[in-house]
């Protein structure tokens, strides 16, 4: 597959969600590092608010405000759960009326099925992968020269048979080769960081959870790297 039919599959998975994800806010770049609650999120919004009106400042409020009452998340409920991730990619990707918003996994899921229609020959190359906890996210991968075993996103580098295949992970707006994935995806998560986002995150320790907001940085890109993956094969 073509790297740019792949970042075509990206941006088509994207534009599929009214709002593309609930688990993500902005607040102020300096604001405390440490984990925020929804009241603490509430607080920032509303310093926000008063601060000097621009496009994204507006953007980053109406998300947050979709956050915190809930809504983007009970939208989701509309959306298929059940068939393999081509077959639930394709009823949202078809069938606008059924949903509105959509996290990792179901982006991911549009993603594989676009990629699998612009281009059949990688139908039975295609895979969701899911970051376990305590990592807590779901991309695609499609071209594979093999079967993907990767222990962890950190381990995808050093796989040479399957450099060339690709990522597709349109919750971090990006597609990329697998040799690629773990140095782009640290590069996106240090942008959001500068700019503030937080990201709804169980934390470190999966026995006792410890639910809210936090930094894309520090334990969360850890985990992200060094947790377990499994995978799901798209078709």
């Amino acid at each position: 597959m073509d790297i740019k039919l792949a970042e075509k599959a990206m941006e088509d998975a994207r534009g599929t969600f009214a709002v593309k994800t609930t688990n993500k806010v902005y607040v102020s770049p300096k604001t405390n590092p440490g984990m925020l609650t929804d009241s603490e999120v509430s607080g920032q919004t509303k310093l926000m608010e008063l601060m000097p009106k621009t496009a994204e400042l507006d953007k980053a409020i109406r998300r947050n405000k979709d956050q915190l009452a809930s809504t983007a998340f009970n939208l989701r409920t509309n959306n298929p759960q059940n068939g393999t991730p081509y077959e639930r990619g394709k009823k949202m990707s078809e069938d606008k009326m059924c949903l509105a918003t959509g996290n990792c996994g179901e982006q991911a899921a549009v993603a594989a099925f676009l990629a699998i229609k612009s281009d059949p020959n990688v139908k039975a190359k295609t895979y969701l992968v899911t970051v376990c906890p305590p990592g807590d996210h779901v991309f695609c991968v499609t071209d594979l020269s093999t079967a993907p075993s990767w222990k962890n996103v950190a381990d995808m580098v050093k796989d040479f048979g399957n450099c060339f295949g690709i990522v597709i992970d349109p919750w971090m707006n990006f597609a990329c080769h697998v040799s690629e994935y773990e140095q782009e995806a640290e590069k996106k998560m240090k942008q959001w960081l500068s700019k503030g986002k937080r990201i709804w995150w169980q934390g470190n320790d999966v026995k006792n959870p410890k639910v809210g907001w936090y930094q894309p940085g520090g334990d969360y890109v850890a985990r992200f790297l060094d947790s377990p993956l499994t995978y799901e094969k798209a078709a």
